[in-house]
């Protein structure tokens, strides 16, 4: 989760960079917004730099994809190590 809001205020000082949104936007919740859903939000960038909003977007789902194959093989093997541990309780001889 850190490395996701991390990447999100990443995304949300290159928009302040550029100049891409509207005097007075938060730009955290811009990022968030497009980082998750594609900005169908009620604050979209400027004109010239709304294709940051796509780029944004691709960028949280690859990393929210990667995270969840990361926590996915986490278990798996932690899992396994559990199975291990319990069958040698279960039969000492193992």
């Amino acid at each position: 989760m850190v490395g996701h809001f991390i990447e999100v205020v990443l995304w949300a000082k290159t928009y302040a960079l550029v100049d891409g949104a509207p005097q007075g936007t938060d730009l955290i919740y811009l990022a968030f917004s497009n980082y998750t859903t594609l900005s169908f939000g009620d604050v979209k960038l400027n004109q010239e730099w709304q294709l940051l909003a796509p780029m944004t977007a691709l960028n949280g789902f690859m990393l929210i994809g990667w995270s969840t194959a990361l926590i996915i093989e986490i278990l798996r093997r932690t899992g396994h190590s559990a199975t291990r541990v319990l069958d040698s309780v279960e039969d000492p001889k193992a």
